[in-house]
């Protein structure tokens, strides 16, 4: 992996905060850093992208521990959202809520 210098882009805060990441500025300065990315060889890329896999992969087992040992309360969920947690993992939701549920009430 290497550490490049560049130049940012003009319009980054812009394209950034499109992308989600509305907190890239602080009192401080930016959080974000523009000015470097990094460069990583295919081989590299395919360590990234199995331990990325092996992760969610144990991510998901954790799930389905909480789910079926109702271990909720242990890690502060509340009971309003357990019917919610339970319903997108019997229906394999996307790791988002759909738009007709983004409310909790």
């Amino acid at each position: 992996m290497l550490r490049m210098q560049t130049a940012a882009r003009p319009d980054w805060e812009k394209r950034v905060s499109d992308q989600g990441l509305v907190f890239h500025t602080t009192d401080e300065g930016p959080y974000w850093n523009e000015g470097v990315y990094y460069e990583f060889t295919a081989a590299q890329i395919d360590v990234i992208e199995a331990a990325t896999n092996e992760l969610h992969e144990l991510c998901l087992d954790e799930v389905q521990h909480v789910i079926q040992h109702r271990r909720y309360a242990q890690l502060s969920i509340p009971e309003v959202v357990i019917p919610m947690i339970e319903k997108s993992w019997e229906e394999e939701w996307p790791s988002r809520f759909p738009p007709s549920t983004a409310t909790i009430r």
